[in-house]
């Protein structure tokens, strides 16, 4: 993931939809609680919030073909934190890439909580990727120029959420991930670690259900790493599902759950 996939993700500044909103759109496709009935009336299932059937990505430049992933199948629960793991070009930042809506599918469907994502359009998409995911990467890209705060809050520009309390949304993320002092100042004055937790509370201040992560401790000393990843222990232990990708098999063990991923294909699911 890039500077570019982040920004894809809480730049979507939309049309408000002229019937539903997209927060009970979402609400029937998320559910609230395990077992219960949405705003819709239909009961949504704690397992299988997100469903790949078949999924196959390839790009074609004209010029050459690669597949980067081949009829995957992977179900993803309600409230796990898998690791996904693999060597260089495995396919493994694709398959992230995939299952954060941020990019589409060659050949397969992708279910989230039983629906397929082709069904909404672009607008509902974006919604999405900005309200429903949280993205964290390896070099943070955060804007060096803003505060802390101003990073933080930015994804909150462009959602319906807390839209008359953003400020007080910022600060209960903030001092839940302890970098509450360090709200005033410039994220380029700011350690690795640091910078990584400003990365972490951007993801979730929009209370995304999923956290997405590329090689987050990729960029940190293993000491900072540790502290990192006791933070999305502390997220997940509090509800959140959590999908991250690293090239680091200790890191990779702290997760519930282990996929590995070689030449598009997954060779181990654990």
């Amino acid at each position: 993931m890039s500077q570019e996939i982040i920004e894809k993700s809480i730049k979507c500044k939309l049309e408000p939809p002229k019937k539903k909103n997209l927060r009970q759109e979402c609400n029937c496709l998320m559910g609230s609680d395990i077992g219960a009935y949405n705003t819709c009336g239909h009961l949504c299932k704690e397992e299988r919030m997100i469903e790949l059937r078949k999924v196959s990505k390839v790009y074609d430049d004209g010029a050459a073909v690669c597949r980067a992933l081949q009829k995957v199948d992977l179900t993803i629960e309600k409230g796990e934190m898998t690791a996904i793991i693999g060597a260089s070009g495995s396919g493994k930042s694709t398959l992230l890439n995939v299952l954060g809506a941020m990019d589409s599918v060659t050949e397969g469907q992708y279910l989230l909580n039983g629906k397929n994502i082709e069904e909404y359009s672009e607008k509902q998409m974006a919604r999405l990727r900005n309200e429903m995911f949280g993205f964290v990467v390896q070099d943070f890209a955060l804007i060096e120029r803003y505060t802390v705060e101003k990073n933080v809050m930015l994804p909150l520009y462009y959602s319906k959420k807390h839209k008359k309390n953003k400020k007080q949304r910022v600060e209960e993320v903030l001092k839940s991930l302890g970098i509450w002092e360090k709200r005033e100042e410039l994220v380029r004055c700011l350690s690795g670690g640091q910078r990584q937790r400003v990365a972490i509370a951007r993801a979730l201040v929009n209370e995304a259900e999923i956290i997405l992560a590329d090689e987050p401790t990729g960029a940190l000393d293993q000491a900072t790493g540790r502290e990192v990843m006791d933070l999305f222990e502390k997220i997940h232990n509090e509800g959140k599902t959590i999908i991250l990708v690293t090239h680091d098999q200790k890191i990779a063990d702290r997760c519930q759950r282990v996929i590995e991923i070689a030449d598009g294909t997954i060779k181990s699911d654990r």
